[in-house]
């Protein structure tokens, strides 16, 4: 989570570097998933790295509207809700 939190906010030159070794460039699907991140202000996965577990990222911003970090929520899919309303 906290990783598409952070390429959600990169400039589309650095995503473009961050995504070399996939060819540079963000499918469809990813920058629509970017964008979805973007409009929520929350990132969250279900099932990501790990099966049957839920994470979900908030940005934390600094003083010059840079993205920072991200605080990061991590949970057994069963007990964790990932429902961004």
């Amino acid at each position: 989570a906290s990783g598409l939190l952070f390429a959600a906010h990169l400039s589309p030159t650095a995503l473009k570097l961050a995504l070399a070794d996939d060819g540079g460039r963000a499918d469809a699907a990813l920058q629509a998933r970017l964008a979805e991140i973007r409009t929520a202000g929350l990132a969250a996965v279900v099932d990501g790295a790990l099966p049957g577990v839920s994470a979900m990222a908030a940005p934390v911003w600094n003083a010059h509207a840079g993205l920072e970090l991200s605080l990061t929520a991590i949970g057994p899919n069963a007990l964790f809700d990932t429902a961004l309303d």
